[in-house]
C-alpha cells in the first residue's frame, strides 16, 4: 500500500514537469520572427534559369527585427551588423518576402559574397531563388507574374526561424570573439535568448 501511495505521489509530482517539457518543445516549434530591410529601389537580374541577383539600393542603415511567437518583442541591428553576422555562416539560406510597390515575391536568399553589403554605396546583394510572385494589381494574371527587373520602394522581410536566428547569433558571437577586446554589445534574438 505504501508503495502505491509513493508511486501516485511520484506521478503527481512528475506531471508538471511533463507539461513544462511539452511547452518548451512547442515553443521551439512556434518561435518565429523577421529581420526587416528597407530600400529606395532595387533590381532582380537573372543569373541563370533558377536564380537572380537581388540588389537593394539606398538601403537603410538599420535592420529592425521583430519576434512574433511565442511573445511579441522587437529590437534593431545595423544592416552592417546583420550582413556581417551572416557572412560567418555563408551557407545560410533564408526565406524572405520581398514587397515592392507592385507585387510581393517569396524568395530564398543567400548572401552574394562576403562583400554583399557596400556601406558607401548603400547596397546589399543577395542570390535569390524566386518561389512565387503575387501581383497587387487584380488585372494581372498571377500565374504569369514574374519578378520585376527593377522596382522602387522595397521592404524585405527575412524570415527568422530558429535555425536562422541561431546562425546569426553564432555569427555575432564569432565576430565578438574576433574583436580586440571581445566586448561587442549586440544582442540577436534566439529561441533561448530574448533580447531587451
Amino acid at each position: 500500500m505504501k508503495f502505491a501511495k509513493f508511486l501516485i505521489l511520484v506521478v503527481i509530482l512528475a506531471l508538471p514537469l511533463v507539461f513544462i517539457s511539452a511547452q518548451d518543445d512547442t515553443e521551439d516549434i512556434t518561435w518565429s520572427g523577421s529581420y526587416v530591410l528597407t530600400a529606395e529601389s532595387g533590381s532582380f537580374v537573372e543569373a541563370d534559369d533558377d536564380t537572380f541577383t537581388l540588389t537593394l539600393n539606398s538601403v537603410s542603415p538599420f535592420a529592425p527585427w521583430v519576434v512574433n511567437l511565442p511573445d511579441l518583442y522587437s529590437g534593431i541591428l545595423t544592416t552592417q551588423d546583420l550582413i556581417a553576422f551572416w557572412t560567418f555562416q555563408p551557407e545560410l539560406v533564408a526565406t524572405a518576402l520581398v514587397t515592392t510597390e507592385n507585387e510581393s515575391i517569396v524568395a530564398s536568399l543567400s548572401l552574394a559574397d562576403d562583400m554583399a553589403y557596400d556601406i558607401e554605396a548603400e547596397t546589399v546583394s543577395f542570390v535569390a531563388t524566386v518561389v512565387s510572385v503575387t501581383p497587387f494589381d487584380p488585372d494581372v494574371d498571377p500565374t504569369k507574374a514574374e519578378a520585376p527587373e527593377e522596382f522602387e520602394t522595397v521592404t524585405v522581410f527575412i524570415n527568422m526561424d530558429a535555425a536562422f536566428a541561431e546562425a546569426i547569433a553564432a555569427g555575432a558571437e564569432a565576430r565578438s570573439t574576433g574583436t580586440r577586446d571581445g566586448s561587442t554589445t549586440t544582442c540577436t534574438p534566439t529561441p533561448i535568448r530574448k533580447c531587451p
